[in-house]
Formats: structure tokens, sequence, C-alpha cells
């Protein structure tokens, strides 16, 4: 029987399931170190923007800046209701 075990000849089946084995650990290795490394970047932005006078200078005006837009929203959802309403 060709390429049975033990026969000392290549083996196709056996050799492909090694490749699989070995590529899908190698990917998650791969996955896992970069997201490691996306995390820490995160966690250190993170750090950074809650414990200096800048980062939380910045944060104040994220929260204004947001507060102004979701303002913006109402006023366009009001107005688009009002439109509607008038259409109907």
């Amino acid at each position: 029987m060709p390429g049975a075990a033990g026969t000392g000849r290549f083996n196709a089946d056996k050799f492909n399931r090694f490749e699989y084995i070995k590529s899908t650990t190698m990917g998650n290795s791969s996955k896992f170190l970069a997201g490691l490394i996306v995390g820490a970047a995160a966690g250190a932005a993170i750090a950074l923007l809650l414990n200096t006078e800048s980062g939380k200078k910045v944060l104040a005006d994220l929260k204004d800046a947001a507060g102004k837009t979701l303002e913006d929203l109402k006023n366009a959802a009001a107005d688009f209701a009002e439109d509607a309403e008038t259409a109907v």
C-alpha cells in the first residue's frame, strides 16, 4: 500500500495534517501577539488621557464636542419630524 505508515514512503495525508495544525497554531499566536500589542497601546493611551493635565483637557474638549453634536442631532430629528408631519 503506497504511503502507508511504516513503509518509509512519504505520506501526504499526514504531512497535510501537520501543515494545517502548524499554520493554524502559528496564525493564532500571531493574532494573540497583535492583540496584546494593540491592547497595551490602547491602555497606554487611556492612561495618558486620564492622568495628565493635557489629557484631561482633551477629554473635556471631547465631551463638549459630543454634547454639541447631540444637540445638533436632536434639532435635526425635530426638524425632520416637523417636515414629515407637514408633508402628510
